[in-house]
């Protein structure tokens, strides 16, 4: 088998991490070893280069990853089933720097990075700020500051599950940029934060701002400071004016998205019979007939 559809990241390795689905069966070669697929191993999963008895050290990027919870076979997928990891209870963290020295020849190797004013070198990292406890509501207060340039780009808005009353009272994503608007935050800024960053995020390029070529979604507001919807457009069409749904087509659905909503659940036929436990539950209480 190609080295390129699996890799050893360190030579002191115990496991090879596969870049492709395996079937159980297939044979790899690796540092002068044929090994059999003992089962088939997803993409990304580690595979047994050698026996490991009980309690052995599974080692990756050359340090331990867990151990063995039992006696393990060469090409063996190794898995949460099957390995444990060593720590246990609570520990102290202290930082130990190791330093590597890697045996690899200067070919004036660039990357895309930047110089430091002290001479070292920095990686341009896309960084995103998503603050997913819609709930918390304090989070937003603390934000703010990054809600300026250069670092406003690379934050979106957006929440958790909310209680149905919190939606009709508050609000759900218009209430968050009320508040950040509340507490500064340009108002321009808010909204773009709001719609047109998730929408680069999630690659969704027809949506997220007004331009051409893009899907006409889009809410009309009585201003900046109380930001209330009076009007919603789906796709160039009213659909709420005023917190009243209006009258509009129901939206065309892709004939295979149909297909497959009306294919996901595969059971037997039940009967009462089958709803009958007598296993004592850990529950609250139960009312008789409910």
């Amino acid at each position: 088998m190609k080295q390129s559809s699996f890799i050893k990241i360190n030579p002191a390795d115990s496991v090879v991490v596969c870049l492709r689905p395996f079937k159980q069966g297939e044979i790899i070669e690796v540092d002068g070893k044929t090994i059999t697929l003992l089962q088939d191993t997803p993409a990304g999963h580690k595979v047994l280069i050698d026996n490991a008895a009980e309690g052995t050290n599974i080692l990756k990027y050359g340090y331990p990853i867990g151990h063995a919870k039992k006696d393990l076979k060469q090409g063996e997928w190794v898995n949460e089933n099957n390995l444990k990891t060593n720590l246990a209870g609570t520990l102290e963290y202290t930082y130990n720097p190791v330093e590597e020295i890697l045996n690899i020849k200067n070919e004036n190797r660039t990357f895309k990075g930047y110089v430091r004013k002290n001479g070292e070198v920095g990686v341009r990292n896309e960084i995103w700020v998503v603050p997913t406890v819609g709930c918390v509501n304090g989070i937003a207060e603390k934000l703010v500051d990054l809600l300026k340039q250069p670092y406003y780009d690379r934050c979106m808005f957006c929440t958790d599950d909310k209680h149905p009353i919190d939606l009709l009272e508050k609000g759900h994503i218009d209430y968050i940029i009320k508040k950040a608007i509340g507490y500064g935050v340009d108002p321009i800024v808010a909204v773009k934060v709001a719609c047109h960053n998730p929408a680069r995020y999630f690659a969704l390029n027809n949506r997220g701002a007004i331009a051409p070529g893009y899907l006409a979604d889009f809410a009309i507001i009585d201003n900046f400071e109380n930001f209330n919807v009076e009007m919603v457009f789906k796709k160039g069409v009213l659909t709420c004016k005023n917190g009243e749904v209006q009258s509009f087509p129901a939206p065309k659905i892709d004939e295979y998205l149909e297909q497959r909503a009306h294919d996901t659940f595969h059971v037997a036929h039940l009967n009462a019979e089958d709803f009958h436990d007598e296993r004592p539950r850990g529950v609250i209480g139960l009312v008789p007939g409910e």
